[in-house]
């Protein structure tokens, strides 16, 4: 059997353990990969990249790979709200109000218009519906605000490629490539505008061109080379096992080759196993080549109709001849409507390493003879640049083709860069996880307040340590619970007290934990309290002198005299004369002994208990009495018992009629809000 001192030591073991096992686990949830990222380019020095193509034509491919190629940081627009509500920004949630205010605005309209609609006399023309989608966009001071916060972001630290200008948060793609070039008014901007390419198509004798991709012909002329050798593949594996094929030999030779030497079958066992192998690899070179088919076709871009490249071609002008006009605006000066866009022939150059057409060379001297003499100048707009560039038949073709038409990153020198501030760095230990703390329940701990620095005189002090010696002996000093912390001394020591309170009667135990400054282990205390009422023995055998468990069934065997019944928890008198007097009892020697019998009362509890006793029938109707007039008289009606004491209560019985009385002795404790009762 184990100590108490022995199990709370290893509850606190396991404890330690435990903690030290949350630990582990918290510091192997937080070691995440660190993503390292560029360091800054200057402003001025920063590209950005806005790509710009039909649906399924390999922007997001593209863009994933230039971010990897030039370490820029790849932003889709359509999530600009979402990575703002995610990060729990203030901008989130003044576009969430905006947008409940035009919720509200737009179900006002509606019920407006209903309104006019009931109300309209006949030949009016009817009013346009309302959009409710122009009610979900934000304005552009709140989409340029949340831009300018993503921008601040590490991984557009070299610059930022935008992807994805489609939301239900404003109009169009022309809105969001304003919106861009008005959150990097400083940076320059690169589009990237991709356009299908117009070539002959001789083959079908079409007077006009027709648009297909780039390297269209190379990869069909490659495929039907493919599918050739694929054709003839089959023909020369079946040559081959043709070859691989034994002749069967004689049976004349093949008798005498089995009679001359055994195992002669070994050559034919051994052919079907190397045919299922030649077998084996064949299907795994088909299956090979069918993954790569599947892979080659996922990175090709759709195949479009002729309504959708004229569809696209009329929105790519107007994107062109839109860019332009941004570009004009925002630096100041005056460009035509219609930009000028590169032929077929000058795009493909292009490609190979000509340099594009800036919108802004002209307008920046422009601006500068403008600015006068006395007024600060102004940050330099950054470089807007439009750059055409051809769809590729294969998106490695594209990717390959559009690194070569975007500039890489201006990085800073570090040998011009100035040395960084020192740094210095400290090895800190982790501190150990806390182990769980329970709360204190029935103990509290008390400190001593420190004495009154008030001076006193000579003759007031002896009178105060007088009285204090007489004091000490009899009351606590001022205490408080509000400590929570010691600071100790070299070799000293404190007091400290301990109260326990409890409303529930039982034995408690609760286990303090100390912790010490500079230790990882705790200094426990344990504690075990008991809280009980004054309290009686009630056991029968301690009370009654003389018991049965049960009554004889027949007579006269079942007339008990001053025995206890355990069965019917009942002490019975037995029969007793009546019309007897009871003022003589106390003279009366034989009446005594026929008439009383004594109870043993002890003090089995911890405290010293003051017993009062009285029988059910004299009590009030109200608290259960029953009004009748009882033969029982019980002496002494009061004592004290201290502790283990014993005395005897007698109770005496003197009835007046021929018939059966029944009643029950009450003994109510001080302190003790449950009464013992004994029925006779």
């Amino acid at each position: 059997m184990k100590t108490q001192e022995e199990i709370s030591e290893r509850r606190n073991e396991l404890t330690e353990q435990k903690g030290q096992l949350e630990a582990t686990l918290a510091e192997e949830q937080e070691d995440r990969l660190e993503v390292k990222y560029p360091a800054p380019v200057k402003e001025e020095d920063k590209l950005n990249l806005v790509i710009i193509g039909p649906e399924k034509c390999g922007k997001t491919t593209l863009a994933n790979y230039l971010a990897q190629e030039h370490q820029r940081g790849v932003v889709r627009l359509d999530q600009l709200f979402d990575w703002c509500l995610k990060r729990g920004s203030q901008l989130a949630e003044e576009a969430s109000k905006y947008l409940e205010r035009r919720a509200e605005e737009l179900a006002t309209l509606q019920a407006e218009q209903e309104k006019r609609k009931k109300a309209k006399k006949k030949g009016k023309e009817d009013e346009p519906e309302l959009n409710p989608a122009e009610y979900e966009y934000l304005s552009k001071e709140i989409l340029i605000r949340m831009l300018k916060e993503r921008l601040t972001q590490e991984d557009c630290n070299a610059g930022a490629i935008f992807d994805c200008l489609e939301s239900k948060y404003w109009p169009d793609s022309k809105f969001a490539v304003e919106l861009i070039c008005e959150a990097v008014p400083q940076q320059s901007l690169q589009v990237l505008l991709l356009r299908f390419q117009k070539e002959a198509a001789a083959a079908d004798g079409d007077e006009e061109p027709a648009q297909v991709c780039t390297n269209y012909r190379f990869a069909r002329r490659k495929e039907r080379k493919q599918q050739g050798k694929r054709e003839d593949k089959p023909q020369e594996a079946d040559t081959t096992e043709a070859r691989k094929k034994p002749k069967k030999p004689a049976a004349g030779k093949a008798g005498a080759k089995g009679r001359g030497q055994k195992g002669a079958p070994k050559e034919d066992d051994e052919k079907p196993a190397e045919q299922i192998e030649a077998e084996r690899q064949q299907k795994e070179e088909e299956e090979k080549k069918r993954l790569e088919e599947e892979t080659r076709e996922q990175q090709k871009p759709k195949d479009y109709s002729t309504e959708e490249i004229e569809e696209y071609q009329r929105f790519a002008d107007a994107i062109e001849q839109f860019f332009g006009e941004i570009t004009a605006r925002q630096l100041g000066g005056a460009l035509d409507a219609d930009l000028k866009s590169a032929d077929p022939d000058e795009g493909a150059a292009e490609q190979e390493g000509a340099e594009p057409v800036e919108q802004n060379d002209q307008l920046e001297e422009g601006a500068a003879d403008e600015a006068g003499a006395g007024e600060p100048a102004a940050k330099p707009a950054g470089k807007r640049i439009l750059v055409p560039h051809f769809i590729e038949y294969d998106f490695k073709f594209l990717c390959d083709s559009a690194k070569a038409a975007v500039p890489e990153p201006l990085w800073p020198d570090p040998d011009k860069e100035p040395l960084a501030p020192p740094v210095i760095h400290q090895i800190v230990r982790r501190p150990p996880a806390r182990p769980e703390r329970k709360e204190i329940t029935m103990f509290s701990i008390w400190t001593p307040q420190p004495e009154a620095s008030r001076p006193a005189s000579a003759e007031e002090g002896q009178d105060q340590a007088d009285e204090g010696a007489a004091a000490a002996q009899e009351a606590l000093p001022p205490m408080t619970k509000d400590q929570t912390r010691w600071v100790l001394g070299p070799k000293e020591s404190k007091k400290l007290y301990i109260k326990f309170f409890s409303q529930r009667v039982g034995a408690f135990s609760q286990v303090l934990k100390f912790e010490i400054v500079g230790s990882l282990r705790t200094f426990d205390l344990s504690l075990q309290a008991g809280c009980e009422f004054p309290t009686i023995n009630q056991f029968y055998r301690n009370v009654f002198m003389t018991h049965k468990k049960t009554r004889p069934a027949q007579q006269p065997e079942s007339l008990l005299s001053k025995t206890f019944v355990v069965s019917e928890n009942t002490f019975d008198f037995g029969p007793l004369l009546i019309k007897k007097d009871p003022e003589l009892r106390g003279t009366d020697e034989a009446m005594r002994q026929v008439n009383s019998s004594v109870l043993q009362i002890t003090n089995n509890g911890k405290y010293k208990v003051d017993a009062a006793f009285t029988l059910r029938s004299t009590l009030p109707a109200e608290e259960g009495g029953n009004g009748e007039k009882s033969p029982f008289i019980l002496e002494p009606e009061t004592m004290e018992l201290e502790v283990d004491e014993t005395k005897h209560l007698t109770v005496f019985s003197f009835p007046d009629q021929a018939r059966l009385f029944k009643d029950e002795i009450v003994c109510l404790l001080k302190d003790n809000p449950n009464p013992t009762v004994f029925s006779v």
